[in-house]
């Protein structure tokens, strides 16, 4: 299993690499299109291959195999439904479709095989699903059926003009995407629907800053679609940046004991059950996955604090400013604080945080995304419309409510 999970995770490095090709229209990446298209439609495809990275990097970072079967599943209905499509087109006088077709038939009994293999693997979590999860599941299957549909149909619901052969492969892909999160909901546990999630965070990540930048562009007749869009966007990234940090149910329960002499106060983990232990009733609750957040934090930081110390004058041009000596150095040491901050949270990523457990990590985050949030927000509402801040803005908020809740409402273990 252990090379099975390199392979799935270099793999998933592997597609990413293609997706920013495709974001960012390197011709690697275009040329491997079956026509040319247009910036937003590339992008699009970005956003989808990222999607899929993403769930293979956590399926290759955990060695979670027991939730291929749904990622494999949705393989097989892009692969099986697009082939058809070109086998059409290569009817119809275009050659050059016929290697697509192929590809995609390959591509279909590759998938079937692998889900009727990972059928047989168990998953290692076997959690139930929040409602909120599940609620929001059925709303997106019943949304990418509609919306599948509708391409394949070649109805112009998207908020660009598209070509209309890739109507029907994102009318394809929508497809696959619907019966990705159907099965998440036969079989209904954490590990069905996180990777999901993770995909869907990915998807938006991609798309929510050029389509925000849209807003002013869009033509007048697909405002609506870019508004709908851009709000399941919102929510769905939403959704997936912030459930993940909750678990929905906690496997250790906290107990408190007094020793003998009543000057020391204990605490122990003890399993879910039985439910009692040594006269204390303990209590079904749940817990804030402090591991996550730190992690996840320390990525974000690391990541900027890198591009901030390592390519200032690609972060002042970005923003339109000129690049002056002083500037670039108040950059660079924003970049120094950023890197500080993430090796801070990569540290305290395995100890028990809230509360008045690590207080001054968990305040000092707390800090520092609730006063940035603030900036932020003024900023944004006090001058002319920027995605780039406007995408920051929302991380800054999440990671604002989720610190707040690890300092002021939660210890990380509660009892």
């Amino acid at each position: 299993m252990k090379l099975l999970r390199i392979t799935t995770f270099v793999g998933g490095l592997v597609i990413l690499l293609v997706a920013f090709g495709f974001i960012y229209r390197h011709p690697f990446a275009t040329s491997i299109w079956p026509w040319e298209d247009g910036r937003y439609s590339y992008l699009f495809v970005g956003s989808i291959l990222a999607a899929v990275s993403a769930a293979m990097l956590w399926v290759g970072w955990t060695g979670e195999f027991g939730a291929l079967p749904a990622g494999s599943l949705n393989v097989f209905v892009i692969a099986l439904t697009t082939s058809i499509y070109f086998f059409k087109l290569a009817s119809q006088g275009r050659a050059g479709m016929t290697l697509f077709g192929v590809l995609g038939i390959f591509s279909a009994i590759a998938s079937l095989a692998t889900f009727f293999w990972s059928l047989r693997i168990p998953l290692k979590e076997t959690r139930p699903m929040p409602k909120p999860v599940k609620v929001s599941f059925w709303i997106f299957i019943a949304s990418l059926f509609a919306a599948g549909g509708s391409l394949i149909l070649g109805a112009p619901i998207f908020p660009w003009k598209l070509n209309p052969d890739s109507s029907v492969v994102f009318g394809c892909i929508f497809l696959g995407d619907a019966f990705y999160f159907l099965y998440g909901m036969f079989r209904p546990n954490w590990h069905n629907a996180l990777g999901q999630l993770l995909s869907f965070l990915a998807y938006d990540l991609v798309l929510i800053v050029p389509f925000v930048g849209l807003l002013n562009t869009v033509e007048p007749d697909r405002l609506i679609s870019l508004i709908i869009y851009t709000a399941v966007l919102i929510y769905s990234g939403g959704l997936a940046a912030v459930l993940p940090i909750y678990q929905p149910t906690n496997p250790f329960r906290l107990a408190n004991y007094i020793s003998a002499d009543n000057k020391q106060k204990v605490l122990f983990f003890t399993p879910a059950q039985p439910e009692k232990l040594i006269g204390y009733t303990l209590t079904q609750e749940n817990i804030m996955n402090t591991k996550l957040l730190m992690t996840s934090s320390a990525l974000v930081l690391g990541l900027a604090g890198i591009l901030f110390l390592f390519m200032p004058d690609l972060v002042l041009s970005a923003q339109g400013v000129t690049d002056t000596g002083v500037m670039s150095t108040l950059v660079q040491l924003m970049g120094t604080l950023y890197f500080a901050f993430a090796l801070m949270n990569w540290t305290a990523k395995d100890g028990i945080i809230g509360g008045i457990y690590a207080r001054p990590v968990s305040l000092g985050n707390f800090a520092h995304f609730f006063a940035g949030a603030l900036l932020l927000v003024k900023v944004q509402f006090s001058s002319e419309f920027n995605g780039l801040i406007f995408a920051v803005m929302i991380v800054y908020v999440v990671y604002a409510a989720s610190f707040y809740w690890l300092v002021f409402r939660a210890t990380g273990i509660k009892s």
